[in-house]
């Protein structure tokens, strides 16, 4: 048996490195990381998932 080492499980599972990567961020993104995300990388991965984005500025009370 051959035993491989990976630095994440999606590196072992994903079949590219850039599918693997783009389940790291999206794995981040729902354990509540969003804040080491840039607005750029944000609204890339949402457009990608075919979210729509959307920008409101409130007043606070």
């Amino acid at each position: 048996m051959n035993s491989q080492r990976f630095a994440s499980v999606w590196d072992a599972i994903e079949d590219t490195l850039a599918e693997a990567e783009n389940m790291k961020l999206r794995s981040n993104l729902m354990r509540g990381k969003i804040n080491l995300f840039g607005l750029n990388a944000q609204v890339n991965m949402a457009t990608a998932a075919g979210l729509h984005i959307e920008m409101r500025v409130l007043e606070t009370a």
